[in-house]
């Protein structure tokens, strides 16, 4: 039958179908391109020349029979068997339809916002915490245009970043000020860090799906990368939360590098990752849970591992355990109680007629409060009371949209503080401690004989450096 021929054959079964399938059917009879994507993301079989697409019920149809290529046949009422057709259930259906709606809206997007690229590209290396939802959503316009290229350019940055981490550690002086020299330095740093979490939601906003096509061997190294802790290595609560996002919007693919992370994680930092990333897994993906939770239990710790390692397991099993209450629980509620306190204490510096100038709690709105944590730019690990808030915000973070990370442009300008190199200088003098103090610990560990300072094992009364030990 010629095209023209399975067409009018098409149109004349469509009184089988009621009124809301009516519509969806015209729809795609209207938008060739659309269904040949979703036939050729479909798996259709070698050799089967027709596919059903089913409206409702897989078994039950209604059904558009379709060729392969995207040519209509003919319209199965509901009750008229699909035998022998491969079938593209309404759930596949609603996905795919759902995935290029947002596709082509970003399209529009980008087009409409080619002319100022520069500047939003400019904004996601350079306002650091203050990237605001608007510049967000311009940039994940284009996000389909660059999928492959995130990742290359947050591994990159990653690195980077480290490289200026340890640049400033050795320039750093114990107290005062860095010299100027550095100031620039030191500011690039500090937006970098959080650039990190900016790529990492927009590398993995669609989850697989801008990755499916590239070849094994591509995809191979990416499903090895633990891929939250390129931002939450940068121990800011705010970019860290944007890791532990990313990461489980890949969900099952990665379950078995967060598994083994869990099992080898040792200090703090690691344990944070591993945990907290599980745990938004969990939260997300239901069939994921149970595997998760036994993952998680305090129980099977070795005698040595640090207290803080059970600490933090369990906070994660109170979070799963919310989740299974499908509602709202405390730990939301604490969230966004903790969210409104801080949204209070901003407006503290607002003037009255700012919309934003929140005198009580209950004056905060969800969308503002749920969302404030993310600006929170305080060294987690050095500053453990951090974690707690965190936690609390595991369960809608799970649930959270790539647009849920940021915040409203005018909120952002009510807010916004200017930049402090002092808390810079903070952070990085704490992280040189930590990394003193790890290799003291691994020095002491290698050390076979007493320490130098201590009483020589001779018995002549000196210390061992000025005895047996001397030279």
């Amino acid at each position: 039958m010629s095209d023209t021929g399975h067409a009018h054959h098409f149109l004349s079964r469509l009184d089988r179908l009621s009124v809301p399938h009516l519509d969806l059917a015209l729809s795609l009879y209207r938008d060739d391109a659309l269904l040949r994507h979703i036939l050729s993301t479909s798996r259709v079989p070698e050799g089967a020349e027709r596919v059903a697409v089913s409206l409702a019920d897989p078994v039950k149809g209604p059904f558009l029979v379709v060729t392969r290529d995207g040519k209509f046949v003919t319209c199965l009422g509901e009750g008229m068997s699909a035998k022998n057709l491969h079938v593209v259930t309404r759930e596949r259906l609603d996905a795919v339809i759902g995935r290029v709606t947002r596709l082509r809206e970003r399209s529009e997007r980008a087009i409409a916002a080619q002319d100022n690229a520069r500047e939003f590209m400019s904004a996601l290396y350079d306002r650091g915490p203050w990237f605001t939802r608007e510049q967000f959503q311009a940039v994940a316009a284009m996000q389909p245009f660059l999928a492959t290229h995130l990742l290359r350019w947050i591994i990159e940055d990653f690195m980077d970043v480290q490289t200026m981490r340890q640049r400033l550690l050795r320039e750093v002086p114990k107290s005062g000020k860095l010299h100027r020299r550095f100031d620039e330095l030191l500011h690039v740093f500090w937006c970098r860090s959080w650039t990190l979490g900016h790529l990492s939601v927009l590398a993995a906003m669609d989850g697989r799906a801008p990755y499916e096509h590239l070849p094994e061997a591509a995809r191979d190294p990416f499903l090895r990368l633990s891929f939250s802790w390129l931002s939450v290595s940068q121990s800011l609560v705010g970019n860290a939360l944007r890791g532990l996002w990313s990461a489980a919007r890949f969900g099952k693919e990665l379950l078995p590098v967060y598994k083994k992370d869990n099992d080898k994680a040792d200090t703090l930092l690691q344990t944070v990752d591993a945990v907290f990333t599980l745990a938004v897994m969990g939260c997300r993906h239901a069939r994921l849970r149970a595997e998760i939770r036994k993952a998680l239990s305090p129980n099977d710790l070795p005698p040595e591992a640090p207290r803080f390692v059970a600490a933090i397991r369990t906070l994660a099993l109170q979070v799963l355990d919310a989740e299974d209450k499908h509602g709202p629980t405390s730990v939301l509620h604490q969230h966004g109680r903790e969210g409104a306190t801080r949204a209070v204490a901003f407006a503290k510096r607002l003037p009255p007629t700012s919309p934003y100038h929140f005198k009580e709690i209950e004056d905060v709105p969800p969308e503002i409060a749920y969302r404030v944590l993310l600006l929170d730019g305080t060294d987690f690990v050095n500053h453990r009371e951090a974690i707690v808030p965190m936690t609390y915000a595991l369960q809608w973070l799970s649930h959270a949209t790539a647009d849920d990370l940021y915040l409203p442009a005018d909120y952002i300008a009510a807010v916004r503080t200017p930049y402090d190199p002092s808390h810079v200088l903070a952070i990085l003098r704490d992280d040189r401690k930590i990394e003193k103090s790890a290799l003291a610990e691994a020095a002491k560990a290698q050390q076979t004989g007493p320490a130098r300072s201590a009483p020589c094992p001779c018995g002549s009364g000196k210390k061992y450096k000025r005895c047996c030990g001397e030279g």
